[in-house]
């Protein structure tokens, strides 16, 4: 064994690396963003239809301002409602019991392969199943083995920069898709 790893997640751990994908992730990032353009094409549309309608300048201008209004609001808090969003997710994942994510687990890292031990299960991955890592923030490292699930690694889970350092040399090894962020 090259490394091993005490994990303890907490609900905050989660929703970072939530919040990371949700803004990091392509498929999730191009998604947020047809969102935000069908809604402002949806909201200007209503605006020039109508203009085209009413020949009451006095009834355009109440329609742009109740329209533009929601625009800017929409623009300029469209990331924290998705953090909300992902927020009341997890909350209610774990009203039901169900937490998404093992607060404790065993990561070891091993020539070939690495493992994963939780309460409840035993996970074996080969390397070429790690389809990308990120350091994100300097505060965490999400190893990514399909394109929603990743090992996330606290910095704090190292004993030292020297312990991490030669941790990152090895995973380079392994998966040259590694992206700091």
């Amino acid at each position: 064994m090259r490394f091993r790893f005490n994990i303890r997640l907490t609900e905050e751990d989660y929703l970072n690396f939530n919040i990371f994908h949700l803004y990091n992730d392509p498929s999730s990032k191009k998604n947020l963003l047809i969102i935000r353009i069908c809604l402002n094409v949806i909201l200007f549309s209503a605006l020039i239809l109508q203009i085209f309608v009413s020949g009451d300048i006095a009834a355009i201008i109440v329609t742009a301002v109740f329209l533009v209004i929601p625009v800017v609001l929409l623009n300029v808090f469209y990331n924290k409602y998705w953090e909300f969003i992902t927020k009341k997710q997890i909350k209610s994942m774990k009203k039901s019991g169900k937490l998404p994510f093992s607060p404790e687990s065993l990561l070891e890292f091993y020539d070939n392969y690495s493992v994963e031990i939780t309460s409840q299960t035993k996970t074996e991955h080969n390397y070429s199943s790690f389809e990308k890592i990120y350091l994100s923030e300097h505060r965490y490292i999400y190893i990514y083995i399909s394109s929603v699930q990743a090992y996330i690694i606290p910095l704090s889970a190292f004993s030292s920069e020297e312990h991490f350092n030669s941790f990152m040399s090895f995973i380079s090894t392994k998966c040259s898709n590694i992206t700091v962020c």
